[in-house]
């Protein structure tokens, strides 16, 4: 009988496979840093790890950071904005039903939500990075990136 655990070498192919195949293709830089957090024990929901704008953006060849290398700015204003626009959205379809216009205090709500949030959101990733102590994205460039270019190549090679 199997204890239920997996060895070192089935392991790496399973979680080789989960960051790159089940979410769509991200150039080599991004599944190199998926895979360093991975190496360094932060196992994340799929919707922190990779939010719907960076899979968007991955999908289109845009290499920005995960959340998880990301500054705090810039946490902020990415996820703050992708929360407006899908809860700002929502707010205003239900609002339009059930009343039929939209409120000018309306906009003022999605936007000190969007705030909010996104304030939230960078806060928990500027935890996470010192927690674990990742380093920030061009750093990680630095290190990695001649790394993923030698993936890249091996990938189109085969």
């Amino acid at each position: 009988m199997s204890s239920g655990r997996i060895g070192p070498a089935k392991a790496g192919r399973r979680m080789r496979r989960l960051t790159s195949e089940k979410v769509g293709p991200r150039p080599a830089v991004i599944r190199r840093a998926i895979a360093f957090l991975h190496a360094k024990g932060v196992q994340l929901p799929k919707r922190d790890e990779a939010p719907l704008f960076h899979r968007v953006a991955w999908r289109f060849g845009m290499a920005i950071a995960p959340p998880a290398y990301a500054g705090w700015f810039a946490n902020f204003v990415i996820l703050g904005v992708a929360f407006a626009l899908g809860w700002g959205v929502i707010v205003c379809a239900v609002t339009l039903v059930l009343d039929g216009a939209l409120p000018p205090r309306l906009y003022l709500a999605v936007a000190l939500m969007a705030v909010c949030m996104g304030i939230i959101r960078a806060f928990q990733f500027q935890r996470l990075q010192r927690r674990v102590g990742l380093p920030g994205w061009r750093a990680f460039l630095r290190q990695h990136a001649g790394d993923a270019r030698e993936d890249d190549r091996v990938n189109s090679a085969s």
